[in-house]
C-alpha cells in the first residue's frame, strides 16, 4: 500500500514539474517576443 502511494506521489510530482516547465517556457517565449 505504501509503495502504491509513493508511486502516485512521485508520478504527481513529475506531472506538476512538467506543467511548471511548460508555463515557464510560455512566459519566457512571450517576454522574448
Amino acid at each position: 500500500m505504501l509503495d502504491f502511494l509513493y508511486d502516485m506521489f512521485v508520478g504527481a510530482g513529475v506531472f506538476i514539474l512538467l506543467i511548471i516547465l511548460l508555463l515557464v517556457a510560455r512566459t519566457s517565449g512571450k517576454r522574448k517576443k
